[in-house]
């Protein structure tokens, strides 16, 4: 160790400097996750005006003026969730599974197995439906790589 009064002047300075250094990463990697989970939000929010934009899309005016749904066909599906609604297909999908499932899994598994892809917005309305549950408590929320992801309550 040097006596020397300006070797000490210089390690103090760079210690100081390394110390605000690595607080400005700590508080920017905090704004940063902050923001990102800001865009999951919104996108959410985009996400459920896309459903109701969709759905007021399917209004037709009916034989005595007032608004109704465009009939739908739900055809001659044949499969395990053929013929359901979102709401209950989400939870029957997330019944049978013994894992986390992210929107898109869901989304897969309802195609394969028969539920009326027909309309538009059936995604958006599979989206819809988890968020929904969620919010409800009938299905717990988790963050998986990022993303959202379902998983059925125990």
């Amino acid at each position: 160790m040097s006596n020397n009064p300006i070797a000490i002047t210089v390690q103090s300075v760079m210690a100081i400097t390394d110390e605000k250094i690595a607080s400005l990463k700590r508080e920017y990697t905090v704004k940063i996750q902050d923001a990102l989970a800001q865009v999951d939000v919104w996108n959410g929010v985009a996400n459920q005006f896309k459903t109701r934009l969709e759905i007021l899309n399917e209004l037709v005016v009916g034989t005595n003026g007032t608004p109704k749904l465009q009939e739908r066909s739900l055809g001659t599906a044949v499969g395990k969730y053929a013929g359901m609604e979102a709401t209950p297909a989400v939870l029957a999908v997330l019944e049978d599974s013994s894992e986390a499932l992210a929107t898109s899994d869901i989304i897969k598994i309802l195609e394969n197995e028969g539920f009326n892809t027909e309309p538009e917005h059936w995604k958006a309305a599979i989206f819809t439906a988890c968020s929904r549950l969620a919010a409800k408590g009938k299905i717990m929320s988790l963050q998986r790589n990022g993303k959202a992801a379902y998983l059925k309550k125990t």
